[in-house]
C-alpha cells in the first residue's frame, strides 16, 4: 500500500511489513514529499533490521532492561565484573534516568559519550576511551538481547555510533631512584599499613581495587 492518508486527516501515512505482519504508522506531516522521504527511510532500516519500533521503544524503560540484565547475567558474574557491571548501570541511571523510556535512551547515545568524556576529563584524568567503551559496549549488549531474546522490537543505538578505540596505555616501572625516594616517604609515614600494600602492589601488579579487597 506505501503511502496512504486515512479520512478525515491530511497527514500522510505509511504501511511496510515487519517481521512478517502489515504495518501501520503515521509520517507525521501532510507534505508528501516528506512522507515519501520517511517511508524510504522506514523500508531501509527495516530490511537492515534497524528499525526502532516506537511503540515497543517508549513502553520499556532502562531500568527494566538494566533489571533484567543484572538478575540474568551480571548476578551470575565473578565479583570483579559483577561490580564493573553495576558501576557502568550507576553510569546510565545518572544520565538517562531509570525511568527513561529506550526510545529516549537510543536518541541518546551519542550524547552519553560526550557526558562520560566530559566527567573524566573534569576529574583532571585523560578521557580514559577503554572505560567509556566497556560502557557502550554493555549498553549494546543490553539492547541485543532485548532484541533478539526478549523479543522487545527495538533496535541497538550503539550499532550506529563509532566507538572509542581502546584505550592502550604504556606501562612504566620505577626506575630505582624513584624506589628509594617511595620507600623514605612510606617510613615516614604515619599510615602504617600503607608499606605493605605498596610492597604488594610491587610484587604482583595487581590494580588498587584488587589490593584493597584482598582479605
Amino acid at each position: 500500500m506505501g503511502l496512504y492518508r486515512r479520512k478525515g486527516c491530511n497527514i500522510w501515512w505509511m504501511s511496510f511489513m515487519l517481521e512478517g505482519r502489515q504495518k501501520q504508522s503515521s509520517t507525521g506531516t501532510e507534505n508528501r514529499a516528506s512522507a515519501e522521504k520517511i517511508y524510504m527511510k522506514t523500508k531501509t532500516e527495516v530490511n537492515e533490521d534497524k528499525y526502532l519500533d516506537r511503540d515497543h521503544a517508549t513502553k520499556y524503560t532502562l531500568k527494566e532492561m538494566i533489571d533484567r540484565y543484572e538478575r540474568c547475567y551480571t548476578e551470575k558474574k565473578d565479583y570483579y565484573q559483577n561490580k564493573r557491571d553495576k558501576s557502568i548501570f550507576k553510569h546510565l541511571r545518572a544520565f538517562f534516568g531509570e525511568g527513561s523510556n529506550l526510545k529516549f535512551v537510543s536518541n541518546n547515545v551519542g550524547l552519553y559519550q560526550a557526558w562520560r568524556e566530559e566527567q573524566i576529563t573534569n576529574r583532571g584524568e585523560a578521557p580514559d576511551s577503554g572505560t567509556i567503551r566497556k560502557e557502550l559496549v554493555l549498553l549494546g549488549r543490553m539492547f541485543n538481547l532485548a532484541r533478539r531474546q526478549w523479543k522487545w522490537k527495538v533496535a541497538n543505538p550503539v550499532t550506529d555510533i563509532e566507538l572509542p578505540p581502546d584505550s592502550k596505555q604504556r606501562v612504566r616501572y620505577l626506575t630505582l631512584d624513584e624506589f628509594k625516594r617511595l620507600y623514605e616517604k612510606l617510613d615516614s609515614s604515619p599510615i602504617v599499613w600503607l608499606r605493605p600494600i605498596v610492597n604488594a602492589a610491587i610484587g604482583s601488579g595487581l590494580r588498587e581495587g584488587n589490593l584493597i579487597n584482598l582479605r
